[in-house]
């Protein structure tokens, strides 16, 4: 494989993978020449006690929000509880430099994270309960972003939990919640990064690319407001 390929299937596996707390995306030595990598010297982020435990505290926590979401009438409802209960007492981490505000047990566990962890809880919430799902890469107000896409019915729509946090505890929006690509684009304040072309070797990987393909939001049915 070459390098790029490398680490696109690194960032695809992070990337669909949000408990996979260990796995590095910058600290990665390639051996071998750049289109012919022989090896891979992966320098992990935790060690295995502490993957086990983040990974045994994120999944009681997420254990805890199905159990308020139960019963819901209708998957919208039951995903708007997920929602709520994701950002009930959480906050941005404006330092950036907490021990999970890239990870899903940031948000759900320490109670702060960066967008990256809204989105891994989300993401790792709707694969427990098996709404498909990505993680998108773009910017919002030409600052770094990343958020989710979720598909209900076939019909896909962007969820921005970071955007739908409030600035005190238990303020939560819906603004974000399910909107899709004519919304953005008339918001004009946030852009979805390209897909990555793995065989452009004069570009550099790991920021301003998505990973896989992503699909159009053109369907309006579920956005919060007219769902509602």
């Amino acid at each position: 494989l070459t390098n790029s390929k490398v680490q696109k299937i690194l960032f695809c596996v992070n990337y669909d993978n949000p408990l996979m707390f260990q796995l590095p995306l910058v600290s990665l030595n390639c051996e071998g020449p750049k289109d012919n990598i022989t090896a891979l010297t992966l320098v992990f982020d935790f060690n295995k006690n502490e993957v086990e435990y983040y990974e045994k505290q994120t999944k009681k926590r997420v254990d805890e929000i199905l159990a308020k979401a139960d019963g819901s009438y209708t998957l919208m409802d039951y995903l708007v509880t997920v929602h709520d209960q994701i950002l009930y007492n959480c906050e941005y981490s404006d330092t950036m430099d907490k021990t999970g505000d890239y990870e899903a047990f940031g948000v759900l566990t320490d109670k702060v994270g960066v967008c990256e962890s809204y989105s891994r809880a989300f993401q790792y919430i709707c694969q427990r309960i098996g709404v498909e799902n990505l993680l998108i890469v773009g910017e919002s107000q030409k600052i770094g972003h990343m958020w989710n896409m979720i598909s209900i019915d076939g019909q896909w729509y962007h969820v921005d939990l970071t955007w739908d946090d409030g600035e005190s505890k238990n303020e939560i929006y819906y603004d974000y919640f399910n909107f899709n690509d004519a919304m953005m684009k008339k918001e004009n304040t946030r852009s979805v990064y390209p897909m990555i072309d793995d065989t452009d070797t004069s570009r550099k990987l790991y920021t301003n690319f998505n990973y896989y393909p992503i699909p159009e939001a053109c369907h309006d049915y579920y956005v919060f407001n007219n769902y509602y």
